[in-house]
Parts: C-alpha cells; structure tokens; sequence
C-alpha cells in the first residue's frame, strides 16, 4: 500500500499520542541539509501513525540555522526547531553535540526514536514505515535497523553491514556478541524505543560513541531487527567525528570505548573483547614508541602489565629497554620492528 508522504501532514497528532519521533541532528551542514530533510519529508507513511520531527540545530553559523527554521516554520506542529545557542559552554564529559541529542530524546514525544545527520540520507520512501512494522508486529523489539551505503568523496559506494560483518549472508537478528566490537549498523538506520535510551541516559552522556553504546545495550535486551534493505547513505568526510583527527586519537577513542563497553556488560563478553583490546593497547603503545613518548610508553605498558595482555617477554622487553633508552626507539623503527607487525 502507498501511504502519502509526511511533507502532507498538519499538525501533529491532532490528539492523538506521538508513534515516533524523528531527530535531525546538523551543525554547519548548509550545503548538505536541506537534502536531508527532503529525504525525511518525502517518507511515506500510514497517516493514522502520528509523526513529530525535531530539527536540532547544534549552534550552527554558515546557515544551517535559517534553513531548519524555515521547515519549522513551513510545517508548524510537523516539525519543530531545536537550537543550541551555547555551543562552547559544556563541561567535559559531555560534548554539545551529544548535549542536544540527548536533550532531543528526553523532549521528544513518541515512544520510536529515529536519527539522521544533517549530512546523510534516507534513500528509501518506505523506511520509517517498514520499521514500524517490526514494531508493531513485535512487542519485544526495542531497536531495529537497516542496511545502508558508505559513501566515499569520490562517489564509491561500500556496503556498509557486510564491510563489518564481514559475511555475504546477512542474519535477520543479531545480539551482544555481534555488536560489541564495532558500531555494526549506521546512525541513520536505529529505529528505537525511547524507554531504551532514557534508562541508559547517564552512560550515553559518557561514552565515546552514541550509537554504537546503544546498538550493543539494547541487544542485551532483546535481538536487533535486521531489514537487508538499502535504505540510508553515509557521506564519509573530513567533517567526521573521527576521520579529522589524528591517528593516536582514533585509536585511543576506539580503545575506550572497548573498555567502557566491556565495564558496562559486566565482562559478559570478555573471551571476544579481551583480544580486541591488547591489539588497540599495543597499537598505542606502537604509537608512543614512534613519538618517543616516555609517559604514553608507561601508560600503556602498564596496561598491558596490568591485564596480563603482553603477547610474549620479548615485547615487554623491547618498551622497557626503550623507556630507559629513548635513543633506541630511533634503532627499534630503522629495524622496522614494530610491534603490531610482529603481533
């Protein structure tokens, strides 16, 4: 059945209780948003599902602004704006970006939450709809997704699931096990309860990665609904939480998040994530040794130390002999003896 598309729609709810609440999350994406939006306007939904938009705006000053103000205004009661002034003014841990996600979740009014960035996009008519259905046929699902494209600046497509899953066979449910070690599924592809997320709400403001935190605590809950279906692009850029920052910080990011994701499971998955770690331990610890950092070189040294992770005496020899003789680190690399090639 073809539903009209939510660019139709009056006020929202007219009464009735909010179904599901779409976030759209931008912050200097001018020229990329007001594809984003039409891709969420163009969604074809059954009318009696009540749909509120909430257009967050993370303080933005190129005219992204002016643009999410404009749909707000074009569709009152539809969509509505939300704007984050104060961009500069949270203290850590807390980034504002997240800020307003969160701040986003706890105001919206349905019991399904769903997500786009200002610089992605749904690329299906029918995604909000299909979704809902799981929903609907299954009181017990609290998050289902979507398969989508990673989209590369020269216009290459990758897909993005079984980039990560590694496997050509895609299974309709996935659990703990499967999610733990990687953000398995896009941002743009959650569809989930609100409940879900309110109870977590403190660890969200603390963890490095938002989806991918939510992605592995819901599927302790209950297993993640898969739809093998295209239906989102991920535009891969420079603006990127990770891909601007320099290799020591994508590893000790994806370092933590291990750590806190292992914490926060109680060790329930420890015989896969243990390995996962001592590789990112010693990639950092690969890293120090190439900067010379004495106090990086201790502290992840002592790491290792700690958990038991060195991977033979010969490695830990080789840090501390460098961490006594910082001249050596010049010898150890002109060897081209790193420690991650070995390992």
């Amino acid at each position: 059945m073809e539903y009209p598309k939510l660019s139709g729609r009056g006020e929202a709810g007219n009464g009735q209780r909010v179904a599901i609440s779409i976030i759209l999350h931008a912050y200097q994406q001018k020229d990329s948003v007001e594809a984003a939006l039409d891709s969420i306007l163009d969604q074809m939904v059954d009318p009696n599902i009540t749909v509120e938009l909430l257009l967050c705006d993370d303080g933005s000053s190129d005219g992204t602004t002016e643009i999410l103000k404009s749909c707000a205004d074009r569709l009152p009661g539809l969509a509505v704006l939300v704007h984050n002034e104060e961009r500069e003014q949270f203290p850590a841990p807390i980034t504002p970006g997240r800020w307003l996600l969160l701040h986003a979740v706890q105001r919206a009014k349905g019991d399904l939450i769903a997500f786009l960035d200002g610089d992605d996009l749904w690329t299906a008519t029918s995604k909000i709809q299909s979704q809902y259905e799981i929903f609907k046929s299954d009181k017990n699902t609290i998050l289902s997704v979507h398969n989508g494209w990673d989209v590369k600046p020269d216009g290459t497509k990758v897909d993005y699931v079984r980039a990560r899953f590694l496997k050509e066979e895609l299974p309709d449910k996935y659990g703990p096990e499967d999610v733990i070690l990687s953000c398995l599924f896009q941002k743009a592809a959650i569809m989930v309860r609100k409940e879900a997320i309110i109870k977590e709400l403190d660890f969200y403001t603390r963890v490095p990665s938002f989806d991918w935190a939510l992605l592995t605590l819901a599927s302790m809950e209950s297993p993640i609904r898969f739809i093998d279906k295209k239906m989102a692009n991920r535009y891969i850029g420079p603006q990127g939480l990770i891909s601007n920052k320099d290799r020591y910080y994508k590893l000790n990011w994806y370092l933590r998040m291990i750590e806190m994701l292992d914490e926060k499971t109680e060790g329930a998955f420890a015989s896969i994530v243990r390995p996962r770690r001592i590789d990112f331990i010693y990639r950092c610890l690969d890293w120090a040794l190439s900067e010379r950092s004495k106090d990086k070189i201790l502290h992840y040294s002592n790491m290792l130390e700690s958990i038991e992770g060195w991977r033979s005496g010969r490695d830990k020899m080789k840090a501390r002999m460098i961490l006594n003789w910082p001249g050596l680190s010049s010898l150890y690399y002109r060897l081209r003896t790193g420690l991650i090639a070995k390992g």
